[in-house]
């Protein structure tokens, strides 16, 4: 019985909020002041002009946190998922391609290597792109969190988080 609870106890406070490690106190690579926040669980990411999702998909926006797990879904659900959003009024999200979503990537941490600020609650998860493989249209590119690695070759019936984005005009 001690085990089952300090066991729940743990399982509990793990998936409140994700540790990061920011290791010699680098420079931020995405800083704060690199993104707008507004209260509508979006962020504009000043240097792209990209409006992004500040909770991955399956999470609730609430204040300035995200509630709840994050969805790993295949690559033609989270596809589906981002162009049927209305998110924050706005019906033109989509999956990013790898170099928009490679420029969330806080390289001064990791686990999660992106602005947990910014972007509360993020998993250290693979997130998917809509940038297809060069072998052909079975895989696309992900973006692993853990440590901001890019991957290729990833079959599109693998899970994988989806953080929406879309152009601001």
């Amino acid at each position: 019985m001690k085990h089952t609870l300090s066991l729940f106890i743990f399982l509990l406070s793990s998936s409140l909020s994700y540790a990061q490690t920011c290791p010699n106190k680098l420079p931020a690579s995405s800083p704060n002041d690199d993104f707008q926040i507004h209260s509508d669980g979006t962020v504009t990411h000043l240097r792209t002009g990209l409006m992004w999702s500040r909770c991955s998909l399956g999470q609730t926006h609430k204040e300035d946190l995200c509630i709840g797990e994050a969805s790993e879904v295949d690559w033609s659900f989270g596809t589906e998922a981002a162009t049927a959003s209305n998110l924050a009024g706005h019906n033109d999200w989509r999956l990013p391609d790898i170099t928009e979503i490679e420029t969330l990537i806080e390289r001064a941490c990791y686990d999660p290597a992106i602005n947990l600020t910014v972007f509360p609650n993020t998993p250290s998860l693979f997130y998917w792109s809509n940038t297809p493989d060069i072998y052909g249209p079975g895989p696309a590119w992900r973006l692993f969190f853990y440590y901001g690695d890019i991957y290729y070759y990833s079959y599109k019936h693998n899970q994988s988080a989806v953080r929406l984005v879309r152009n601001v005009k």
